[in-house]
């Protein structure tokens, strides 16, 4: 169940480095789970830290976690993932404009630097 808890975690909270993922693994075996990821999914977060408790006996099995909040509404499931969905369509934005920048700062160099 502790590995449910941690595919949990990968799927609603991105990792933008490999080191940032373990940072984030290693804090969660010792019961520490994220601001940001506890802010925007409480729930979630939640049981995050059931699935992963260094006790395994406090711990939900297969069965409690079926009937649980996350899974007990098909609207909270869909919901949560079309959030999920629309919070990586903005960052994806955030990140093509960041690009784009990037390639502007990048081109206006090259045309200062080469000799006209």
């Amino acid at each position: 169940m502790y590995s449910v808890g941690v595919i949990l975690l990968e799927l609603f909270h991105p990792f933008w480095t490999e080191m940032e993922r373990n940072d984030i693994l290693t804090s969660l075996s010792k019961g520490i789970i994220p601001k940001p990821f506890e802010t925007q999914w409480p729930v979630q977060s939640k049981y995050v830290k059931l699935l992963t408790s260094i006790d395994c006996e406090l711990r939900p099995s297969a069965d409690q976690m079926l009937k649980c909040e996350l899974f007990s509404e098909k609207e909270n499931v869909i919901e949560d993932l079309q959030q999920k969905v629309l919070s990586l369509e903005e960052e994806n934005e955030r990140l093509k404009k960041s690009l784009e920048l990037l390639q502007e700062q990048m081109s206006s160099r090259v045309g200062i630097e080469s000799p006209v």
